[in-house]
């Protein structure tokens, strides 16, 4: 596989970014799936790590909700194939019946596969 030009790299993994926070707000598991790589794992504030099956289904059923996410920056960097997002966001979500706003900051990890950007892990840490 070729290393692509990092200037539309970093378009291309930043849309696919934009498509993850749009489908979480929109609770739309199905599309949030075919972003996200098989080995794919987010882990959470509290450190729990959810594998991509788990963390799907949360999404799924409601109990991880996502009312909106404001962005209050992203970088995204591209470098050998990866890719890494950095975003600071205000995210106002319904955990587990729990309303509240967090501010997090998440970074993501993607990789370049043969289909495009998948996402491969996301950590997120309050600010």
């Amino acid at each position: 596989m070729n290393t692509p030009d990092p200037a539309s790299s970093e378009d291309a993994v930043l849309e696919v970014f934009h498509d993850q926070c749009r489908w979480m707000v929109e609770g739309r598991a199905d599309l949030l799936d075919t972003i996200l790589d098989a080995s794919f794992t987010a882990q959470h504030i509290t450190d729990y790590v959810s594998p991509k099956a788990e963390w799907l289904e949360q999404v799924r059923s409601g109990e991880f909700t996502h009312h909106s996410i404001r962005d209050e920056g992203t970088t995204v960097g591209v470098d050998d194939g990866g890719a890494t997002v950095v975003s600071r966001a205000v995210h106002d979500v319904t955990l587990y019946g729990h309303r509240g706003r967090y501010r997090l900051q998440s970074t993501l990890h993607h990789a370049l596969t043969p289909v495009g950007w998948k996402v491969v892990r996301s950590s997120s840490t309050t600010y």
